[in-house]
């Protein structure tokens, strides 16, 4: 049991950096974008990134218990 909680926390620090670099990319492009549409598009795109980094930050919650 230890071992796979040991994995999951692995898997969720990988996934939260992934999401931060996600996260970050799409800011620098929001603050550029003047198209509507594709602002749109980018501020979906940050909602989903969001959304994983809260997911991977529960499962690190959840290893450290």
């Amino acid at each position: 049991m230890t071992s796979i909680a040991q994995l999951a926390g692995g898997v969720a620090h990988h996934l939260d950096n992934i999401f931060s670099a996600i996260s970050g990319r799409t800011s620098c492009l929001l603050e550029k974008e003047s198209n509507p549409i594709y602002a749109a598009r980018l501020n979906q795109i940050a909602s989903a990134s969001q959304r994983g980094t809260g997911l991977a930050r529960q499962l690190l919650a959840a290893d450290h218990h």
